[in-house]
């Protein structure tokens, strides 16, 4: 896995992801020598509403 790039998709409850959550894949990530590239958190508080990141957000993640 050493030289792969990867990131965070995640969604929640929580009106912003807890620090906590991304941390432990960044150490994780680290010691497998991977590239992390961010994370992308959609929050979920109203299951018929869902606040969606821009377009430009989504792609910065997946370059």
């Amino acid at each position: 896995m050493r030289g792969l790039s990867c990131s965070i998709l995640a969604t929640g409850s929580d009106s912003a992801l807890p620090e906590c959550f991304e941390e432990t894949f960044k150490l994780t990530f680290e010691y497998l020598g991977m590239t992390y590239k961010g994370v992308l958190y959609c929050p979920c508080i109203d299951a018929v509403e869902m606040k969606l990141p821009s377009r430009e957000l989504i792609h910065e993640i997946i370059k």
